[in-house]
């Protein structure tokens, strides 16, 4: 005769024979394949936060082209982009230069983060770009109509010098081949900043004071520059650069 316990530990053995087998035949079932990763997403920065209106990215090769979400700060990101490489190019807003174009390529491992941007305005590109030499420096004297150049009177030494305005508000004046001192430096640095939304330029020296003229012309081959010689003159100066 079967006890009631007997049939409890008949019940008992029953039902771990069948949690085992189910068990082990969870571990020989294989977990399903993760879906390959076939896009993802890229950020940069720029600044100021106002120099930009769209950023894109277009396969290199041609096809769709994406647009980047822009927030207030300067910060972009191009959401799912299919992997590969890309040509990022930027659209300025009035006033501002276009950035140069960048290239990206996408990986599955990780976001792509864009080199940061500065954002140069037209003039400063202008200004920037090349390297320029005074080609004409003449005062005239509004009284008299008598005209003094400047440029026929400083020595050799000097005619020959060229100048790059940096981004970062440095001038650095080369001596050129002819140099005025053989155991001086070849290149003089001094600073230089736009003034009145960019309608004066400012050369500021490290020993003497610093001087202003107004923008007369700035161009991708010139700049010219007219300025008054101080309080109660009756002159002006007039000094033009072109690229060298």
């Amino acid at each position: 005769m079967i006890t009631p316990f007997r049939i409890y530990l008949l019940a008992l053995c029953i039902s771990t024979v069948v949690l085992t087998a189910c068990s082990d035949s969870a571990k020989d079932t294989p977990a399903p394949a993760s879906s390959p990763v076939t896009a993802q997403d890229a950020a940069g920065f720029f600044s100021p936060a106002t120099a930009l209106t769209k950023i894109t990215a277009t396969p290199v090769g041609g096809g769709t082209e994406y647009v980047a979400t822009i927030n207030a700060t300067g910060t972009y990101r191009f959401q799912g982009l299919p992997l590969g490489k890309y040509d990022i190019k930027f659209v300025p807003a009035t006033g501002y230069a276009a950035p140069t174009p960048k290239a990206l390529t996408t990986v599955a491992s990780s976001i792509s983060i864009i080199q940061d941007i500065t954002v140069l305005t037209v003039r400063t590109a202008l200004l920037t770009g090349i390297k320029w030499k005074v080609t004409s420096n003449v005062s005239v004297n509004l009284e008299t109509g008598v005209t003094v150049d400047y440029l026929a009177m400083d020595p050799a030494c000097t005619r020959d010098n060229f100048l790059q305005f940096n981004a970062d508000n440095t001038l650095s004046v080369d001596e050129g081949v002819v140099k005025c001192s053989a155991s001086g430096p070849q290149v003089f640095s001094y600073g230089w900043a736009f003034e009145k939304n960019e309608t004066q330029l400012r050369y500021s020296y490290p020993d003497q004071s610093s001087t202003l003229g107004d923008i007369v012309e700035l161009t991708a081959t010139s700049v010219h520059l007219r300025k008054d010689l101080g309080p109660g003159q009756t002159y002006y100066q007039t000094i033009t650069y072109a690229p060298f």
